[in-house]
């Protein structure tokens, strides 16, 4: 055979050989070697198992298993203090497994209070309420001596019958009758029986005028001053006006 024929062949074989070994190699990767270590265990990992009857619960707590050579103490459950210390609570062997006896109480909800005492603040309804201060007449300055405003009502020849105060009715009914206008004081001291003038002219229909009483010039009124006068003294708005600007005219007119 010729030299030349055998070298192709041997490098063609050899060739083929390396293509078998290499392309699955680069076509599937290398494969990685499955870890033989298991993976460590999942440590401080407690498992409770809660177990309903009929006659009660138990509880169980097992001791997770040691991480080390060392053996590690199981821990205590949170409820194992409490039934050591309570004598209905009986241990069980030592996986700290506890049984609740049929006749012991239920734990209390700790979401709840212990006990809850009653109320004993008197409520608002059965403490006593105090009595409503009786009302106290306020007298105006210069109280009018008995009999004067009867007297005056009486008489036609009068026109105004000045800081009347604590009239009577009768005095008003009087007044009405002979046309005589009561008088609303603008006047500190006077004007305290203004409220009560205006309620007994309101109800028998006698007229008012609001007046000054003016004893010095910062006495004096405006418009604006003598419509306070009437709504202070229980006026309406309709009714101030007619007593400030409509009576005035009445009265000298009847003058004239």
């Amino acid at each position: 055979m010729d030299q030349s024929l055998k070298a192709r062949l041997i490098g063609a074989t050899v060739l083929v050989v390396l293509a078998v070994l290499l392309i699955p190699e680069l076509l599937t990767g290398r494969k990685l070697s499955a870890p033989t270590a298991e993976a460590p265990a999942a440590r401080d990992t407690r498992t409770f198992t809660i177990e309903l009857g009929r006659s009660g619960g138990t509880m169980s707590n097992p001791a997770p298993a040691p991480a080390s050579s060392a053996p590690v103490p199981a821990p205590t459950p949170a409820g194992s203090a409490s039934a050591a210390a309570s004598p209905d609570l009986v241990p069980q062997g030592p996986g700290g497994i506890a049984t609740v006896p049929d006749d012991a109480p239920a734990p209390a909800d700790p979401a709840m209070p212990a006990a809850t005492q009653p109320d004993r603040t008197p409520s608002a309804a059965t403490e006593p309420v105090a009595a409503a201060p009786t009302p106290v007449a306020v007298q105006p300055v210069e109280p009018v001596q008995e009999g004067t405003d009867d007297a005056s009502c009486r008489c036609q020849d009068v026109d105004i019958l000045a800081h009347p105060g604590m009239i009577t009715e009768d005095a008003v009914l009087n007044a009405r009758e002979n046309g005589i206008f009561l008088e609303l004081s603008y006047r500190g001291g006077h004007c305290l029986g203004n409220g009560h003038v205006t309620r007994l002219a309101r109800k028998h229909g006698a007229m008012l005028l609001v007046d000054s009483d003016a004893h010095n010039i910062g006495d004096h009124m405006t418009p604006a001053d003598a419509l306070g006068v009437g709504r202070n003294s229980g006026l309406t708005a309709a009714e101030a006006e007619r007593v400030v600007f409509e009576n005035p005219d009445i009265l000298l007119k009847r003058l004239k």
